[in-house]
């Protein structure tokens, strides 16, 4: 078996143990593109700047008022880790005199993953606010031999921002994988 269909066998049977929803595309208005997965459960709003495709949850499953966004580019054949960690610094330093006072924003946890099929570098910003509520940020971009995809998610806590980023991703990756196919046909 290669290992891009062990990967998608493996992440098939992660969303069905968990329980993350089927990909299925929401309507759109004319004026602009369809996004490649929609998810159920979420609100949709494009914006052109940018060409990022934007959610809001509004279910309970995936944590109401979380938010998960993408944009895809074309390949990238060197991604640069230390580029994206620098970036992710950059990013803290241009929200911190935007936020109200007593918010503490912190990056946490870096990460740089290989696999065969992809390389997806991912950040996580935690932020506190003065009354106590928290926000998690993961940040992630993920180098397909097709495409990349730029994707944040942020949710109240870090098990809801990865499983919402985890759920569009899967859907994203195997969108990617057909697309391929379809150009080598």
């Amino acid at each position: 078996m290669r290992p891009i269909q062990r990967l998608f066998i493996i992440a098939f049977f992660a969303a069905t143990v968990f329980g993350l929803p089927a990909n299925e595309v929401t309507a759109q208005q004319a004026a602009h593109p369809a996004p490649p997965v929609a998810l159920d459960g979420y609100s949709y709003k494009y914006s052109p700047r940018g060409q990022i495709h934007l959610f809001l949850c509004k279910a309970p499953k995936c944590g109401p008022g979380s938010k998960v966004s993408y944009s895809l580019s074309g390949p990238e054949k060197n991604p640069d880790f230390e580029a994206f960690k620098s970036r992710a610094k950059t990013v803290v330093s241009l929200l911190q005199p935007r936020l109200p006072q007593g918010t503490t924003l912190k990056i946490g946890t870096q990460e740089k993953l290989e696999e065969p099929a992809f390389t997806t570098f991912t950040s996580y910003r935690e932020m506190q606010l003065a009354n106590g509520i928290e926000q998690v940020t993961k940040s992630a971009m993920v180098y397909a031999e097709n495409l990349t995809i730029s994707i944040i998610s942020s949710a109240e806590n870090r098990e809801t921002t990865d499983g919402n980023q985890a759920a569009f991703l899967l859907g994203l990756l195997t969108w990617s994988e057909i697309e391929k196919h379809k150009d080598s046909r």
